[in-house]
């Protein structure tokens, strides 16, 4: 009888240990390069907000951009993402309001699809036109879990004491509950170090613990993937030049979703010099 339990109880171990053995993360796949400069003074900023409020999904939504008189603008990309429905032929357009009110039809000449989430992007830069108030109108959403728009300000910074670089990643995934995925934002040189970083998405509420980490470093210390920039939307900043995160050979981002779903959008890096 006590040989049958102590067989019963390893099996039983070996049943536990086999089920919480460590899974290997996915890569997220889908996203491409829309902009990227290197061995230059750069800075970006990144501005934008949630197309929901209270459930519902608003017919506009605004930011306010602060003065940047004093930088050379070299590229503004606008993003925007959603639920797609039966018919999805517009969603791929965009109004695009500018501080003088006036309205410009964008229209993306991607659309990237994780199942039923869309995202678009495309440059603004020529439309850019400095400290005001910015909107967004018409962005489809089939269903309220997910709507949002972010635009990226890449500049040249005189100030800046060192040259840098900085990649823009576009595009769209489905991060599942319970799984780890992975992405190798850039090849960096060697002496430089990852000194900020913005990661933009959707379907995030906050308490659910996600998080996300460069070359296994974590990010955020209270969890990031909160709904930081709105309902369900996040546009997630970290100034993380004092993480002394080596570019070389490579910088990887991980993201651990934990308890919900998250959809990201695209990945912003800024590399640094800090070594001459």
């Amino acid at each position: 009888m006590k040989k049958a339990i102590i067989v019963s109880l390893v099996l039983c171990f070996h049943s536990v240990f086999a089920e919480t053995k460590e899974i290997p993360p996915r890569e997220m796949r889908g996203f491409e390069t829309v902009f990227e400069a290197h061995n230059q003074k750069l800075g970006f900023h990144v501005f934008g907000t949630s197309m929901l409020k209270s459930g519902q999904l608003l017919k506009e939504a605004t930011v306010e951009v602060p003065d940047m008189k004093k930088y050379k603008i070299l590229s503004v990309w606008l993003f925007w993402s959603g639920v797609i429905g039966k018919d999805y032929k517009n969603i791929n357009k965009i109004i695009f309001v500018d501080p003088q009110k006036k309205k410009h039809f964008i229209e993306s000449k991607k659309i990237k699809l994780a199942q039923d989430i869309y995202a678009c992007f495309s440059d603004v830069t020529a439309l850019f036109s400095g400290q005001g108030k910015y909107g967004v109108e018409g962005l489809f959403s089939e269903t309220y879990e997910n709507a949002g728009w972010a635009m990226a300000v890449v500049y040249e910074d005189q100030e800046a004491a060192k040259n840098s670089s900085i990649i823009i990643k576009a595009g769209v995934a489905r991060l599942k509950p319970g799984e780890l995925y992975y992405m190798k934002l850039t090849e960096g040189k060697e002496k430089y170090f990852a000194s900020k970083i913005s990661l933009i998405g959707g379907h995030a509420i906050p308490g659910n613990g996600s998080s996300s980490l460069l070359n296994d470093r974590a990010l955020g210390m209270k969890g990031d993937w909160d709904g930081s920039s709105g309902e369900k939307w996040d546009i997630d900043t970290f100034d993380i030049i004092n993480y002394k995160i080596e570019a070389h050979p490579q910088v990887i981002l991980t993201i651990d979703p934990l308890l919900q779903w998250i959809f990201p959008v695209a990945f912003i890096l800024k590399t640094e010099l800090v070594k001459d």
